[in-house]
């Protein structure tokens, strides 16, 4: 995988649901990345010990049970560039 790269998806999403938007080793809960809500606040994962809570200028939910537009971007260093990652 690249260093830098982005990932756009479409996601519904409900009350209670962690699942990966992607992964990129078969067989595998490791490497992915994860997103999940937790007080409407998006947390990234990329690892066990390698995630980021997002903060949000409007306080945003998607956990509405419908689909929405996600895009991930990492700008670099793959996984050791998390903190400069946007949604």
């Amino acid at each position: 995988m690249p260093d830098a790269w982005t990932y756009e998806c479409w996601a519904k999403y409900s009350s209670g649901t962690v699942f990966p938007l992607f992964a990129f080793a078969a067989n595998s809960q490791q490497p992915a990345v994860y997103l999940y809500f937790a007080s409407s606040r998006p947390i990234i994962f990329m690892g066990n010990t390698n995630f980021r809570y997002f903060s949000l200028t409007d306080p945003v939910s998607i956990i509405d049970g419908e689909w929405h537009h996600l895009v991930y971007r990492l700008p670099g260093a793959a996984q050791a560039d998390i903190s400069s990652s946007t949604l």
